[in-house]
């Protein structure tokens, strides 16, 4: 979900009395840096999870907007994962396959940030998110 529909989303959420930092609002990958602060304020994760879809933006542009997200004192509140939902997006079928993030995505990460902010977006972030 990108645009202004993230913005909306989580006002019915908070309507509804779902606390923000229960709550990941996803495809946020494709959008631009200003809308990502303006959801990150709102106390909800930043789910970065169409990484390896070229056809939706390129990861280098991926990594800027995870870099300035970090940058802006959001590192707290970004996820990374995948959204593998037709077969051409595994790798016995061409495509990036669920290695992409690890193999690929983690290590352009690493030149840039450090390790425990990259395990943060990896495993304490969306641990924090899904905790019941």
């Amino acid at each position: 979900m990108s645009g202004a529909a993230a913005l909306s989303a989580i006002d019915i959420l908070q309507e509804e009395g779902v606390e923000p930092q229960r709550v990941i609002i996803d495809h946020l990958d494709h959008d631009h840096a200003e809308h990502l602060r303006m959801v990150a304020e709102r106390g909800v994760f930043l789910g970065f999870d169409c990484i390896g879809k070229t056809r939706y933006q390129d990861d280098a542009i991926r990594l800027e907007l995870v870099c300035a997200m970090v940058e802006a004192g959001y590192e707290d509140q970004i996820a990374l994962s995948h959204d593998i939902s037709k077969s051409d997006y595994f790798r016995v079928y061409g495509g990036h396959g669920y290695v992409h993030i690890l193999g690929s995505f983690v290590p352009r990460l690493r030149e840039r940030l450090s390790e425990g902010t990259i395990e943060k977006f990896l495993i304490h972030n969306p641990r924090r998110a899904l905790a019941f």
